[in-house]
């Protein structure tokens, strides 16, 4: 268990393996964000990675909860698996992935909700199935809370949205 806060923060995890299979999942204990998962595998070369992530809790003394899950070695004789260490980043420079909640058409509306951070830039884009780029909608600046956007759909068919944030 990590302690999280309501402030970004950011684990990585340095493992190493040859010829095994291991699975990784993370959540917070207040489950206020998906579910993470990762995962790395070799089966003949010896692989050395980082397993990263991103989080912050919904409100204060929460932990994330890390779990290895489907430990399977794929060489018998030299399988093995290395947890080298693990480093906690706690600073404002990282950037939170952002997941659109509540995502509904409403009449000729698109409306959906996600949560900002402050002191960072969103670009929301939108473009119609048949449109060739560039996406264009509109930015605005992160508060810390949560945004709503209600876009009018002119053009019959499918229409792609994606934020971004900086």
């Amino acid at each position: 268990m990590v302690p999280a806060s309501t402030r970004p923060r950011m684990l990585k995890i340095y493992a190493g393996l040859y010829g095994a299979q291991i699975g990784f999942r993370a959540w917070l204990s207040d489950f206020s964000a998906p579910v993470y998962y990762g995962s790395l595998t070799s089966a003949y070369n010896t692989l050395d990675g980082v397993l990263a992530v991103r989080f912050a809790s919904a409100s204060p003394d929460h932990f994330l909860i890390l779990q290895l899950e489907n430990q399977v070695l794929l060489d018998s004789l030299f399988g093995n698996l290395r947890l080298m260490s693990a480093t906690l980043q706690v600073d404002d420079s990282i950037v939170l992935p952002v997941r659109l909640m509540d995502p509904m058409r409403v009449g000729n509306e698109f409306v959906f909700s996600f949560e900002t951070q402050s002191n960072r830039t969103y670009t929301v884009e939108a473009l119609d199935a048949c449109a060739a780029p560039p996406w264009t909608l509109t930015n605005l600046a992160g508060s810390g809370g949560t945004v709503t956007l209600t876009n009018t759909i002119s053009t019959p068919g499918a229409r792609f949205y994606r934020v971004t944030a900086q």
